[in-house]
């Protein structure tokens, strides 16, 4: 970067929001993705985020502050959107039987698809027996004996590897995270 943002700004308003733009862009739009998993919506709050900061130009004082203001629209934008739409999400839940109940908020919602991705990823990367074993007893509701024999494995092999398991993703989700120990019940 030849110069900093403020001069940016002061020098040309425009040329310095487009820059700001054409830097940002992509990172704010996979995060808004990445919370609501809808790309036409991901657009929108992208294009509301940039539209806030086109209107607080002049109040940007640095490169950090300007992140850090961008990443704060954009929080807001998506916590009003999961907000606006919970009546939907409720509905969404409901029918699919996914939750016992609503939700309370809109940042309960945020920190349950974040506990779910993480948990996807976790089972992800397990070794291939470990998560065949771990799936077959969470997804299919196979018990340790009929896991035991559909894998030719003993019985305390299936138990170990469903411990070390549930070891990795208590590690993952416990690591300093005690607000998800709320939602943990609900996925493992």
């Amino acid at each position: 970067m030849d110069m900093d943002i403020v001069t940016r700004i002061k020098k040309n308003r425009e040329a310095a929001f487009t820059w700001l733009y054409e830097e940002y862009w992509d990172v704010i739009f996979r995060q808004a993705y990445a919370k609501t998993g809808d790309e036409d919506i991901a657009a929108d709050i992208s294009q509301e985020t940039f539209t806030i900061l086109w209107e607080k130009l002049e109040d940007i004082r640095d490169m950090q502050s300007c992140k850090a203001f961008l990443f704060g629209i954009l929080r807001n934008k998506i916590l009003q959107y999961f907000e606006k739409n919970k009546p939907y999400f409720s509905y969404i839940f409901e029918t699919n039987h996914q939750h016992e109940q609503v939700l309370a908020s809109a940042h309960e919602l945020l920190v349950e698809k974040e506990t779910k991705h993480i948990i996807q990823q976790t089972i992800d990367r397990m070794p291939e027996q470990m998560r065949k074993i771990y799936l077959l007893k969470k997804e299919e509701d196979y018990s340790i004996q009929e896991i035991s024999d559909q894998l030719s494995l003993s019985p305390q092999t299936i138990k170990n590897q469903l411990h070390s398991a549930y070891n990795r993703l208590k590690k993952v989700l416990f690591n300093g995270k005690s607000y998800l120990f709320n939602f943990f019940s609900f996925f493992l």
